[in-house]
């Protein structure tokens, strides 16, 4: 496959998981810009998840505190100011939400991906730049009513298909492992719960009825 036809599935892909999350989850309807929306001056965070399988890379939302606290208000129902506590972990749950639909989208073609845990940072003019050997894909989104600006980040590279699939086939094990260790964690749990009930039945100690003797013939 061509590395073309790749950052387009792959595009698409993270650019309809962002329009979704955001539609439904965030509930702030953005729309995808050609401006650049990268904070600049102000305070900004940026929060990266890391990602192997087929291909390895990392996604990553970057923002300005203002945004955050706006995206965060909204999910939460309750006002979060730019100098909250919460501004990382709300923005690490958003890249989160953003990695993990772009891997189920992605779960029809041959890029299978495992998602590791998000990092985020926080400081002034960050910016996420190409590496070598290594595409990047650069999406900008607003909602001007709220006043709501992202920059997204798709850094990937293509792993070749014996390693994508060792790669793969790790992922698939540790889902086994993790599915036997759930059903041997339900049979436990289960036949706890059947000895708890065993001992609150109460028993009967009544005595069985005296025998009564056969009538005479």
């Amino acid at each position: 496959m061509k590395l073309e036809d790749v950052t387009q599935i792959l595009s698409l892909a993270f650019t309809n998981a962002i329009l979704e999350i955001f539609q439904t989850t965030v509930q702030i309807p953005v729309k995808e810009t050609e401006d650049d929306c990268l904070p600049s001056g102000d305070m900004s965070l940026v929060s990266s998840i890391g990602i192997t399988g087929g291909i390895s890379g990392n996604v990553s939302v970057c923002c300005s505190k203002e945004s955050v606290a706006k995206v965060i208000s909204k999910m939460l129902g309750t006002e979060v100011t730019a100098d909250s506590e919460d501004l990382k972990d709300g923005l690490a749950e958003i890249v989160n939400m953003v990695a993990g639909s772009t891997k189920n989208k992605l779960e029809v073609t041959r890029f299978l991906i495992n998602l590791s845990i998000p990092t985020t940072l926080m400081g002034n003019q960050i910016c996420i730049e190409k590496s070598k050997n290594t595409e990047l894909i650069e999406k900008d989104f607003v909602n001007d009513l709220e006043g709501v600006a992202i920059k997204t980040y798709f850094a990937f590279k293509i792993v070749p298909d014996e390693e994508a699939k060792k790669a793969q086939e790790a992922i698939a094990n540790a889902g086994n492992a993790e599915l036997n260790e759930m059903e041997s964690l339900m049979k436990l749990s289960e036949g706890a719960a059947l000895a708890e009930l065993a001992e609150e039945t109460p028993k009967d100690d009544t005595p069985p009825p005296p025998t009564q003797p056969p009538p005479a013939s």
